[in-house]
């Protein structure tokens, strides 16, 4: 079984309590008293980047994403928005595009309840915050290499006039669109795939629940959890099979490589 654990510390590299006041939350709105402000700040900051480090080793196990120990460099601008500073650490590159994605659903929930003040100096001057978290993303189960080297089906789907869509992961960590079985659109980041997913209207009745169809091949049908979607468990994987009426359950990625079904999600 695949164990995985991400450590977060928020360490403050310019930003100390000598400092008149940390960014306002929305959920500090109401705190007046500066210490209760930068109190309020830490609290909540690091619940919100702990709660989406969770979903980020849930989707990078999922990934099969190599092991990571970084210093993240983090900063909240004058404008109060959270943006990935320069980066010293050498971070895979899937990583670093997680991260950035669940960064940003941060600051849409942030402008949803009301968007974030920025921080101020000691004499009341809108500054920008930098700082730190160590990340350390750890990987138990060893992953035979081979299958990051396939191309691999991360989600299956269906237009109005049932043209048959197939996203696939490319063993050089991009992402490729294919329109019955056609190359049709490719993408350097999943920032840009999503964009482009926003204009795609596809059918809902290719999601089940919480699942989403990967592969059906043969009377056999594969379905995960979104490969991208916030999940706090590992990413589950059910497998159909019509010609016998029964299904599979694999609780994560580790123990479906074990089966003899991998061809329905990675193509040699």
């Amino acid at each position: 079984m695949i164990r995985k654990f991400l450590l977060t510390i928020l360490l403050f590299s310019s930003f100390t309590f000598s400092q008149k006041r940390m960014p306002i939350l929305p959920e500090c709105k109401d705190k007046v008293d500066v210490a209760d402000i930068n109190s309020c700040f830490k609290e909540n900051f690091n619940k919100s980047i702990n709660e989406a480090i969770t979903y980020l080793a849930s989707s990078s196990e999922y990934l099969l994403i190599p092991e990571q120990d970084i210093q993240l460099r983090i900063k909240i601008n004058n404008k109060g928005e959270i943006n990935l500073a320069n980066q010293e650490d050498n971070i895979h590159p899937l990583f670093y595009q997680l991260i950035e994605f669940y960064i940003n659903q941060l600051n849409e929930n942030n402008i949803a309840k009301g968007g974030v003040e920025p921080a101020l100096d000691e004499n009341k001057k809108v500054i920008e915050l930098n700082f730190k978290l160590p990340v350390t993303y750890k990987n138990s189960n060893k992953v035979n290499d081979s299958f990051r080297n396939y191309e691999r089906i991360l989600s299956m789907n269906v237009d109005k006039k049932a043209n048959f869509y197939y996203l696939i992961l490319t063993p050089d960590l991009k992402l490729s669109l294919r329109k019955n079985n056609q190359e049709f659109k490719n993408f350097n980041t999943i920032k840009e795939y999503i964009d482009f997913s926003k204009k795609l209207v596809l059918e809902s009745s290719y999601l089940v629940k919480d699942f989403n169809i990967v592969n059906v091949k043969d009377g056999l049908s594969i379905l995960t959890n979104h490969w991208l979607t916030p999940s706090e468990n590992s990413k589950r994987i059910i497998l159909k099979d019509k010609n016998t009426n029964k299904e599979y359950y694999y609780y994560n990625i580790g123990d479906f490589l074990l089966s003899s079904y991998t061809q329905l999600m990675f193509i040699e």
